[in-house]
């Protein structure tokens, strides 16, 4: 891309309000940083609609059995590593159903391979090796104009992929012919084109609201609460007690208990509980509501009536 259409893009562009930045002290400093994060939510309100969009897509296709990648350069590809990477302990999705892919592979989470970023063709073979037509692929690109990124979903279209597109720029003159495309004005950094500040926080703002929301619309949540947590840890047991204690009123003890009954599952558990029912109907129900907790309680009841 020609450098003065680089120069276009308002993630180049100079902030005025962070003129003289080398001059401020510390707190100066630090309140300009936190005035220009402030804008960064409203940003975000702005695309909810695409974001539901991108949402309802990805449910859509996880329920017929699709995947979702992640695909970014950069700080837009860590994080995209970062919102994969926590959904398996958050949710209990199976390895695999949702993936990242960073340009320069897993050397480039902990050091910058900038030049792989601009390899349209390498994000086209990366893709190629791990998408099927039932997947999604999301692209995470603050300037929007990363070749990778878009040789990544330029490949996905082209296998029947469904393909949605965040980037943090204007979307005049850029074709990206996606399913969805979530453009995040944020403006001008603070630091005049350090797109890891205002650009990343409202790329994981909006990973945050994509796989949440997904994974609440496929059950994989009781009321806010997360019943699909893989417990691995100490910390992760305590929790799922004391999700069931807050589900069920029942005390901490109890809780404890019931989770061993359950066979150490939260959701079989809150349903033994709530429905009045036994670990086996429990399992039965859910298994007749692909997992959906409320469904699956009103299911026991009926059962166990």
């Amino acid at each position: 891309m020609p450098v003065t259409e680089y120069e276009a893009l308002v993630t180049e562009q100079r902030n005025p309000r962070s003129r003289g930045l080398d001059k401020m002290d510390t707190m100066q400093l630090l309140q300009i940083i936190n005035n220009e994060d402030k804008a960064v939510p409203y940003a975000v309100a702005d695309v909810i609609p695409q974001i539901a969009q991108a949402v309802d897509i990805i449910v859509d296709r996880l329920k017929k059995g699709g995947r979702v990648l992640y695909v970014g350069a950069g700080t837009s590809g860590r994080l995209g590593i970062l919102d994969a990477a926590e959904c398996r302990p958050t949710f209990g999705v199976d390895p695999g159903l949702i993936s990242a892919i960073i340009a320069g592979g897993q050397d480039a989470v902990f050091q910058a391979v900038e030049e792989c970023e601009d390899d349209e063709d390498l994000g086209s073979s990366d893709v190629s090796a791990r998408v099927m037509p039932n997947h999604v692929v999301v692209g995470i690109s603050a300037s929007g104009v990363t070749p990778y990124v878009r040789g990544a979903l330029r490949t996905a279209r082209s296998l029947d992929a469904a393909t949605i597109a965040i980037i943090c720029t204007e979307v005049e003159d850029l074709d990206f012919g996606v399913d969805v495309l979530i453009p995040i004005i944020t403006g001008p950094e603070v630091l005049t084109g350090s797109t890891r500040m205002k650009a990343g926080t409202a790329q994981k703002l909006v990973l945050n609201m994509i796989s949440t929301a997904s994974m609440v619309r496929l059950g994989k949540v009781y009321d806010n609460l997360m019943v699909d947590l893989n417990v691995t840890n100490r910390k992760l047991r305590n929790r799922a007690i004391r999700i069931i204690s807050m589900a069920t009123g029942l005390n901490l003890d109890e809780s404890a208990q019931l989770f061993e009954e359950s066979g150490e599952n939260v959701k079989v558990a809150l349903v033994m509980s709530l429905a009045g029912t036994t670990q086996e109907l429990a399992l039965i129900a859910l298994e007749q509501t692909g997992g959906y907790v409320r469904q699956a309680i009103e299911v026991a009841k009926t059962r166990s009536a």
